[in-house]
Parts: C-alpha cells; sequence; structure tokens
C-alpha cells in the first residue's frame, strides 16, 4: 500500500537478473510502461543507448556497496523522450532471503533546466564583466598616456644628456666612460620596464 501511494517512481528488481519485479504507480506513470513490460525490463532499458557510462557507475556502486545515489542522471520513457532523474538505490533480503534491490526515482528536470538556465547566465555575465573590464582598461590608457610619457621623457633626458657627454670627449676609452654607461643602460631599462607595465595593464586577461 505504501508502495503504491509514493508519487516517487519506486521498482523492484532481482539482484541476480536485474528484472523488475514490481513497480508503483509513479514508475508507470513517469516512464509510460504497463506493469506487464516492467516485468521484461531491466533498469538500463530506462536509460537513453549514448548513457552507458551513467550506467555503468550506478552498476559498480550496486556491486561494490550494495547502494547507489546519483543526483540527476539521465533517463528515458517509453515514448523515448529523455529528462533527468534523482536516483537512489539499496539492495536487501527480501522474506524468502533472496536478494534484490528497490530504485527510487524522482524526476528532477525542471530543477536541472534551472540549474543550466542559472550557469549559462552566470557564464553571459562573467564575460560581460570581463568586456567592461577591458574597456575600462583601455579608456584609463588615454587617460594615462600624459602621465606615460613624462614617465619615459626623464629617462629619455638623462640618456641624451649622457650620450651627448660621451661625444664631447671622442678621446677616451669605453673604460672612461663605465659610468656613463651604467647610467644610460639603467635608464633603458627603466622605460622598458615602463613599456611591459604598459603591456601587462593592457592585455586583455584577468
Amino acid at each position: 500500500v505504501i508502495l503504491q501511494s509514493v508519487n516517487d517512481a519506486i521498482l523492484v528488481s532481482d539482484f541476480d537478473t536485474a528484472t523488475f519485479v514490481e513497480v508503483n504507480q509513479g514508475a508507470v506513470d513517469l516512464f509510460g510502461y504497463t506493469r506487464e513490460e516492467f516485468a521484461e525490463l531491466t533498469g538500463r532499458r530506462l536509460h537513453p543507448p549514448n548513457a552507458k557510462e551513467e550506467v555503468d557507475s550506478i552498476s559498480r556502486q550496486i556491486i561494490a556497496k550494495g547502494a547507489a545515489f546519483h543526483d540527476a542522471t539521465r533517463m528515458q520513457r517509453r515514448d523515448e523522450t529523455v529528462f533527468y532523474a534523482s536516483v537512489q538505490i539499496s539492495s536487501f533480503h527480501d522474506p524468502a532471503g533472496r536478494r534484490a534491490y528497490v530504485t527510487i526515482i524522482r524526476d528532477v528536470s525542471e530543477r536541472v533546466q534551472h540549474e543550466q538556465a542559472l550557469e549559462e547566465s552566470n557564464h553571459v555575465l562573467r564575460a560581460t564583466q570581463a568586456q567592461l573590464v577591458h574597456a575600462s582598461k583601455m579608456a584609463a590608457m588615454g587617460t594615462l598616456g600624459a602621465g606615460i610619457a613624462h614617465e619615459l621623457n626623464q629617462p629619455l633626458t638623462i640618456i641624451g644628456g649622457f650620450a651627448r657627454r660621451i661625444r664631447r670627449k671622442p678621446t677616451k676609452t669605453v673604460a672612461d666612460m663605465d659610468r656613463e654607461l651604467e647610467i644610460i643602460t639603467r635608464e633603458v631599462d627603466r622605460m622598458a620596464g615602463i613599456v611591459d607595465n604598459v603591456r601587462i595593464f593592457g592585455r586583455d586577461d584577468q
């Protein structure tokens, strides 16, 4: 009586043959098979053909642990329409001592569709946010242009001054100009660092 009054689909199967020995009205309503048709089926027939990996995973759990639970797995009705369902399976021994297992199935398609729609919305939102961040960075580049020019102008002035200083003393050797060349090298590295920072800032990533 309790089995038949529950809205969820409840199916009792023989553990060795995996055939259904008893089903409730909820299973008949959910899948569209008659009780006579269920008697000739196994659990695999309630899944679409391309769900083999999911079915194999459930089978392995039953064999290893005597129970299995999947929060959202694909199922298939008699008319071949596919839906998502939560599946909970537990093994037991019937009064005659034979091993069997009971499967409780609940249609969760509406919940899964809602979650998928929410995930898609979040993906679009994240993509839009990334585009806005990049656009704001590009706008900021224009504002930073004057500051960047100032940052580059200072080392350029130093380099130009020391280069002219070296040219006024052509008779000196490279060793004599070591200090001037060291300063020029330092300022070149400084400019390279400024340029690298600008490139990093303008890159379209996180």
